[in-house]
């Protein structure tokens, strides 16, 4: 299974809540001897030394490790240190497939939100159509769908309003109908910048030292007939906190101002495309119909 440990405050470590699946270590430091690996069964309980069954579903690590101290102390009265560590997150598993660079499952101390989940699935491919990202809700919710244009959310600068996956959830990027697939992935690489949106050849770039924004779209082909200029957006990740700067490029071209911004490793930029109501209905409207029921399908192939 793969396992992501994503980088999280002591604080938030120590309220995850032990669920069913999950693996965990417990290390009792005075007798290395019993230390063990268990997985939690799902009755909620493991199997330990010495002290034998014991529920340990809805507790944090903490406590759980203050509860085999208590219960183990009365056999073994040297034992008073004991620690528990979760190795897998089966409670916060969610499975990510389609055009990212690394489809799988992938297990999360704390869940979260869906553009870091992309990030981590490999980032999205050339090919994956923002427009028609699927969340599809686990067992629990009857397979319900949600529909998400991550467009959209970079075009209000609101990624922080991204509707919440949860544990078990499945999220579904589909392949842009325009354009061939390819393998490539936008977090691949430190010194990489991503262009997609309404430019001719949407991707990764080396990140030269003094490469700007106006640099960036023209290395992707230069802007589509139908480019917003007025809207792009570059997308920029600091220590885990996501930024977004808007930019109107035909301010920056008019006046020919020598400005444009610098961008740095990791940087995504969006150009968005002029909407016209047939362009909202074949997108919006018949696609993401098509789509759900697509989906639907893959989700019970893999589970």
């Amino acid at each position: 299974m793969l396992v992501i440990f994503a980088s999280f405050s002591p604080t938030q470590a120590q309220h995850y809540v032990i669920q069913k699946g999950d693996r965990l270590a417990i290390n009792f430091w005075q007798e290395p001897d019993l230390s063990t690996e268990v997985i939690v069964g799902q009755d909620g309980s493991v199997d330990l030394p010495v002290v034998g069954r014991m529920q340990t579903e809805g507790l944090t690590s903490l406590q759980l490790g203050e509860k085999i101290v208590e219960e183990i102390s009365r056999y073994r009265i040297n034992i008073t240190q004991v620690s528990v560590i979760v190795r897998e997150y089966e409670g916060n598993k969610v499975f990510v497939t389609g055009h990212v660079g690394a489809p799988g499952p992938l297990s999360f101390e704390v869940m979260p939100n869906l553009w870091r989940i992309l990030q981590e699935a490999g980032g999205l491919q050339e090919s994956a159509d923002l427009e028609r990202i699927s969340i599809v809700r686990g067992a629990d919710s009857d397979g319900e769908i949600i529909s998400v244009d991550l467009s959209r959310y970079f075009e209000n600068g609101a990624l922080d309003q991204l509707p919440p996956v949860y544990g078990g959830d499945t999220v579904h990027v589909p392949g842009n109908v325009t354009r061939g697939a390819a393998s490539t992935s936008p977090f691949s690489g430190t010194s990489e910048v991503y262009v997609f949106g309404a430019v001719a050849a949407p991707g990764r770039y080396s990140l030269e030292k003094t490469l700007d924004v106006l640099d960036a779209i023209v290395l992707a082909g230069g802007p589509t007939n139908d480019a917003k200029l007025s809207e792009v957006r570059i997308l920029n990740e600091h220590e885990q906190v996501n930024s977004i700067l808007k930019i109107n490029l035909d301010h920056l071209l008019d006046k020919s101002y020598p400005g444009a911004p610098q961008l740095h490793p990791g940087d995504t930029i969006f150009v968005p495309r002029k909407t016209s109501p047939l362009a909202f209905l074949a997108t919006r409207v018949l696609l993401p119909v098509v789509t759900s029921a697509s989906v639907f399908l893959i989700v019970q192939a893999i589970r």
